[in-house]
C-alpha cells in the first residue's frame, strides 16, 4: 500500500486508519511517500501525526510544519548500500530535490539513506526500513511526483528506484 498525498482526513471514513495498522499487523506491505499532505505535512495539517498508521512508520512524525524546502539542492548520502531498495541507485548523481518532509528516525529503523539542504549542518531521513508486524514498512520522505520529486521523476533510475521498492515489498527478491 501506498501512502502519499493524501492527509489523514481524506481517508478516515469508518477507522480505515486502524485499518491500514491491521493490515501492517497482519502481514500487508506500506510505504508513505512525502507530500504536502503525508507525515506532518504543510503547517502540521496532514493529521497524520496522532494517527495509528504512525505507530507502523520507521520515522517519528513532527508536530510543526515540517515540510523542507531545496530548490538550491541537497546532498543525499547512502548509509547502507547493500540493501536492496537502493542498490545500483547513484544517489550521489541523483537530479536536485526541490523538498521533503523533515523527520526523525525510530530506533530500530534501519536508515538507508539521508538528506542534507546545502545551506544545512544536519542530514534528515530520506529512505529509511524497519520491520513492523510481519512485513516491511519504507518512508520515502520527497515527493514521489509533482513538486518535491519532479526532477527525481526525470532521473533515469527513478523506474529502478522505484521497480526495486515493489520488488522488496511484494518479496519478489
Amino acid at each position: 500500500m501506498l501512502l502519499a498525498k493524501y492527509g489523514k482526513r481524506t481517508i478516515t471514513r469508518p477507522k480505515r486508519l486502524k485499518v491500514i495498522k491491521q493490515f501492517v499487523e497482519e502481514g500487508g506491505e506500506l510505504i508513505m511517500a512525502g507530500s504536502w499532505f503525508t507525515f506532518a505535512g504543510g503547517h502540521g495539517q496532514s493529521g497524520w501525526r496522532k494517527s495509528p498508521v504512525a505507530d507502523v512508520l520507521p520515522v517519528e512524525i513532527l508536530p510543526e510544519n515540517e515540510r523542507e524546502e531545496t530548490p538550491e539542492g541537497a546532498e543525499i548520502k547512502v548509509l547502507k548500500t547493500g540493501y536492496f531498495v537502493i542498490r545500483d541507485v547513484p544517489w550521489e548523481e541523483c537530479f536536485p530535490y526541490l523538498g521533503y518532509n523533515k523527520v526523525i528516525f525510530k530506533d530500530g529503523t534501519d536508515p538507508l539513506t539521508t538528506i542534507k539542504p546545502v545551506d544545512a549542518e544536519e542530514a534528515d531521513p530520506l529512505i529509511t526500513v524497519w520491520e513492523y508486524g510481519k512485513e516491511q514498512v519504507i518512508a520515502f520522505t520527497s515527493d514521489y511526483c509533482s513538486y518535491g520529486g519532479m526532477n527525481f521523476m526525470t532521473w533515469k533510475y527513478y523506474p529502478q528506484f522505484w521497480s526495486q521498492i515493489v520488488k522488496c515489498l511484494s518479496k519478489m527478491i
